[in-house]
C-alpha cells in the first residue's frame, strides 16, 4: 500500500495548493502558455484529491502511479456508490493520461488541448468543493 498518513486537519494545505495550480493554470492559459496552463490543471486536480483523501481519511496517496490513486480514491476513500467521486475519477483519469506528453512529451501543447484540461479541471473542483463543507 501506498497511502502516506497525515493528521486531518492538513486537508487545508492540500486544498490551498489545489487552489493555486487552478489559478495558476488559468493565468497561464490567459498569456497562451498552453504546456503550463495544461501541467498545472493536473496538479490542481492531483492536490484536490489529496486534500479530498485526507479530508476523509487522514491519509494521503504516495504511489507513483496516479492511476492506481484514481482508482483508490473511488474505492477506498469515497463513500460506496459515490456517484459524484466517480465522476470526479473520470475527469481526473483524462488529465493523468496527459500528464506524462504535457510534462515530457516532444510535441507542442496546443490551445484545444489547454481548453480541454480546464474545462476537465473546472468539473473536478464543481463536483468536490460542496464535499468540503
Amino acid at each position: 500500500m501506498s497511502w502516506k498518513p497525515c493528521d486531518k486537519s492538513k486537508y487545508t494545505i492540500y486544498l490551498e495548493r489545489a487552489e493555486q495550480c487552478k489559478e495558476a493554470a488559468t493565468i497561464c492559459f490567459e498569456r497562451r502558455w498552453w504546456s503550463a496552463c495544461v501541467i498545472n490543471a493536473i496538479h490542481a486536480v492531483i492536490a484536490l484529491a489529496d486534500a479530498f483523501s485526507v479530508y476523509k481519511t487522514g491519509r494521503r496517496w504516495a504511489g507513483q502511479d496516479h492511476h492506481e490513486a484514481t482508482d483508490r480514491l473511488t474505492k477506498e476513500v469515497a463513500a460506496p456508490g459515490d456517484k459524484e467521486v466517480e465522476r470526479y475519477a473520470k475527469h481526473m483519469r483524462y488529465l493523468i493520461e496527459i500528464k506524462t506528453d504535457a510534462e515530457y512529451g516532444d510535441q507542442n501543447i496546443k490551445e484545444k488541448d489547454a481548453i480541454n484540461a480546464l474545462n476537465h479541471m473546472k468539473k473536478c473542483f464543481e463536483i468536490m468543493k460542496p464535499k468540503f463543507l
